[in-house]
């Protein structure tokens, strides 16, 4: 497919589905926004606050390490579950953008991870499996 057909055809998918997408992207900004942020501030704010460490920075790093390796820990664990959400909210943003139902089968995605040698990577092939747990549709199941 060339390129300027591929545009057009992007272009008028987008153009036939735009109510949904600017809805798909509202929705998750608000959720994200009202929601997971002050959750994660409170938590933040909990966990600082029961192990009394009055501030994160390069400065206390040592006496954090040293002195609160359990503050360590429970802030290690909640950036984890940030970034986890936020590749949940990127898989729900990518299920949401697609056009046809038919490609969201996690064959397809573990499709393109293949070379053309037919051998996936181990990293890909990790990537996938996580995306395909995450983002799989609840109908497969």
């Amino acid at each position: 497919m060339n390129t300027k057909r591929l545009f057009r055809q992007t272009i008028r998918t987008f153009l036939k589905n735009w109510i949904a997408y600017i809805t798909l992207v509202f929705t998750l900004n608000l959720i994200l926004t009202f929601i997971i942020v002050p959750i994660m501030r409170w938590l933040t704010k909990v966990i600082m606050v029961q192990n009394s460490v009055p501030y994160v920075s390069y400065t206390n790093v040592g006496w954090l390490f040293t002195k609160r390796p359990l503050a360590v820990l429970e802030l290690a664990l909640l950036a984890i579950v940030i970034l986890l959400l936020v590749f949940l909210a990127v898989c729900i943003f990518d299920s949401g953008n697609r056009g046809d139902s038919s490609q969201s089968g996690t064959a397809v995605n573990a499709h393109h991870a293949v070379r053309p040698s037919g051998h996936a990577s181990v990293t890909r092939q990790q990537f996938y499996l996580f995306h395909s747990l995450l983002c799989a549709d609840p109908a497969i199941f």
